[in-house]
């Protein structure tokens, strides 16, 4: 008779099936051949109905109940210091379970295994040689005293074998802890955890457990990672000073070269021009403002879209520094409202209805809350403790799409579809799933997503209140020192100079100054001539640096038929869709008209370029008759469109924003970010907060600020 199956648990790729009576070696047996079970937790039991019930053990979750019965097989034991309670080469029966206390990993004839191979309370020790039996080849050593659970490891295996609960939490962290470091290279980390037999722990252990030389490789990896998420206090309160007083006054009349109009450019000009240095600012294109764009035409009645920037964080410190000192008005920005809705399967329905909701919509979003929470609780609390979690979050994350992560946490197949439908509310994240995790465990992190501000007749008065600002002890503004039509083509720089070569109707022109900073997005480098050349790693972060396709659709109504009197059939901010304009935005009542322009679809990546391949004609069209589908009035209403894709090469950017493929943020951050010589470069791809105007301001400070160190301390 066929031993009967109560339990599949899923990590990954990988996979440990539980079975009644099952000898726990058959476990690693599974591990190794990756058994791609895809199914969550399948019971086949009655007694395991609640399991399937529940949809599965979620990674990242540890149950208070079963580490208490965990704790209920063995014995608390008082440690000394200097105790070994696992002996190299010495079989080891027992699990043991840190009460309080530290532990360290160590070899007896080679010293310590590695610093960082240290238990503390929580973490279980032993574990592979419960799993294979064999002998451990390091030693665990009692740093201070401590307390500590001696488990048998014949009392776990009963327990795991007769209860199916118990055994698909114990096997689940099991698979987690195995497999948590192998997605780079398998291979070489199997080596390491099973013909080695290092004694690991839970959790983090098998991140931080590997060879010398496989340490060597992941820290090199991680050598160019950004160090924290969120500027510090003193950064952040530097940066403010800045903002508000203005850097030190050292500038003697040095011209310095800025490439780039976009709000990183102009936040760098307006500083050192503050500061009493010459600038020269070159832009390829026709206007200012980079990826702050605002669209006045064809639209009628003062009414306007933005194509570019449009949400404001109040999160966002520096920027709302700024818009304080130039006095620019804001307004709440209307995104998810109450009487947002998500059209799904041909249904509308409010997002936040309390009488009707959609507990698919509200299942998958508590799942989300659920997968990402005990994240950023850690790096938070790390924050509070004035310490810094992320290189830890990083370096465990670091290589993971969001649907790796998604995965790995155990979501159903039928989750992760319908979380990338209907998203977080701000669109559905299917366009999305190769992106880096980190990226969007960033703006969950930051806070950005609430709590946001638009200005007040249009983004746009941001960059020309920067290029318009006046200083006392200064002739003239940003905007008099700006050349439009300029596309850079080359920058030569020696031990003295940079001189920019530059593109314009008129020819080809050239101009000298002590510096320059580079402020273009980096996809527009990509046929720039360095001379000397930039370095490798520069390079690097030029030519592979990812940015996110996007596409806006703008239809202006002569009436604003989604603005009923009825709240039944109100539509205000948001609609979410499956069908492809994905995302869409009816804004409120603009005073002394009647129209109103709608942002008919926001797209991002395949979907975006979905909608840029189509003729011209078409955009619009379809775009009506995906609204029509829960707005059959707007048929009716519809007086004029517009349609920017980032794509365009008219736009000069090479794409919208700036969001990382996995791996990146650990080797392309810091190269993108440092000076080469005397050329400095800004832009929100140089910050951790890029795809924001709080990251375009944040690098302008910071190059800024590095020209005039470099310039004061007689480097000009």
């Amino acid at each position: 008779m066929p031993a009967k199956r109560v339990a599949i648990v899923r990590y990954g790729k990988w996979a440990v099936d539980v079975v009644a009576g099952r000898d726990h070696r058959e476990v690693r047996q599974d591990v190794l051949h990756h058994q791609a079970l895809g199914r969550g937790v399948d019971a086949a039991a009655d007694q395991t109905q609640a399991l399937k019930d529940k949809g599965g053990v979620r990674v990242g979750t540890r149950s208070a109940d079963q580490a208490g019965t965990l704790k209920g097989l063995g014995k608390l034991q008082q440690v000394p210091v200097g105790t070994v309670v696992i002996q190299r080469k010495v079989p080891c029966e027992s699990l043991w379970l840190v009460q309080t206390g530290e532990f360290a990993v160590v070899r007896d004839d080679r010293g310590p295994l590695d610093a960082a191979i240290k238990a503390g309370p929580g973490d279980l020790l032993g574990l592979l040689g419960f799993v294979d039996g064999h002998p451990p080849s390091a030693s665990v050593v009692a740093t201070m005293a401590s307390e500590v659970w001696e488990i048998p490891n014949s009392a776990v295996r009963d327990l795991a074998n007769a209860d199916p609960h118990f055994a698909a939490w114990f096997y689940l962290e099991v698979s987690r802890a195995l497999t948590s470091n192998l997605r780079r290279s398998e291979h070489d980390l199997l080596d390491a955890l099973f013909e080695d037999q290092h004694p690991i722990r839970l959790g983090n252990a098998a991140a931080k457990l590997r060879s010398d030389r496989r340490t060597g490789v992941e820290v090199a990896r991680l050598k160019n990672a950004m160090q924290d998420i969120t500027l510090s206090e003193a950064e952040l309160a530097a940066r403010r000073t800045i903002v508000r007083n203005g850097l030190p006054p050292t500038g003697r009349g040095e011209q310095i070269v800025i490439v780039g109009a976009g709000v990183a450019g102009l936040i760098a000009a307006r500083e050192l021009l503050r500061a009493g240095y010459e600038v020269v600012v070159l832009e390829a294109g026709h206007r200012l403002g980079g990826r702050v764009f605002t669209i006045r035409e064809p639209f009628a009645d003062g009414l306007y879209a933005e194509a570019g920037a449009m949400r404001l964080p109040t999160a966002h410190e520096l920027l709302m520094t700024y818009l304080d000192v130039l006095g620019l008005k804001t307004e709440p920005f209307i995104g998810e409202t109450l009487y947002s809705r998500v059209f799904m399967d041909g249904r509308l329905r409010l997002m936040h209805d309390a009488a009707d909701p959609d507990p698919r919509v509200i299942a998958v979003r508590q799942r989300w809350q659920e997968a990402v929470d005990p994240i950023v609780d850690l790096y938070k609390s790390s924050k509070r403790a004035g310490a810094n979690a992320w290189p830890q979050i990083l370096q465990e994350h670091n290589e993971l799409t969001l649907r790796d992560f998604l995965v790995e946490s155990c979501w159903p197949e039928d989750d992760i579809e319908l979380f990338g439908r209907v998203g977080l509310g701000m669109g559905g994240f299917a366009s999305l799933m190769t992106i880096a995790f980190c990226e969007i465990l960033g703006l969950v992190i930051r806070g950005v997503e609430s709590n946001q501000l638009t200005i007040v007749g249009g983004s746009d008065r941001l960059p020309n209140a920067l290029a318009d600002a006046r200083f006392l002890h200064r002739q003239g503004t940003v905007r008099d020192h700006l050349r439009y039509g300029a596309r850079v083509i080359a920058l030569r720089q020696d031990d003295h100079s940079v001189t920019v070569r530059y593109k314009a109707a008129s020819g080809i022109g050239e101009i000298t100054g002590a510096h320059a900073i580079v402020a273009a997005p980096f996809p527009m480098l990509n046929h720039v001539d360095f001379d000397p050349p930039l370095s490798d790693a520069k390079r690097r972060a030029i030519r592979e640096l990812h940015y996110l396709s996007a596409t806006k659709i703008f239809l202006q109504c002569r009436r604003r038929c989604w603005d009923t009197e009825d709240p039944s059939t109100r539509l205000l901010g948001a609609v979410v869709t499956d069908t492809p304009i994905r995302q869409c935005f009816f804004p409120g009542p603009t005073p002394g008209t009647e129209r109103g322009v709608v942002l008919a679809s926001y797209t991002w990546e395949r979907d975006a370029r979905f909608w840029a391949s189509l003729p011209s004609s078409d955009r619009l069209t379809l775009a009506i008759d995906n609204i029509a589908e829960f707005l059959p009035a707007i048929r009716d209403e519809v007086e004029a469109g517009a349609v920017v894709s980032w794509d365009d090469p008219n736009m000069h950017t090479g794409g919208a924003i700036p969001l990382l493929d996995p791996g990146q943020l650990g080797v392309l951050f810091k190269p993108a970010q440092q000076p080469e010589g005397r050329i400095h470069f800004a832009g929100d791809h140089t910050s951790a907060d890029h795809g924001w105007i709080e990251g375009a301001i944040e690098s302008g400070l910071r190059a800024a600020a590095e020209v005039a160190s470099r310039c004061h301390a007689g480097q000009n």
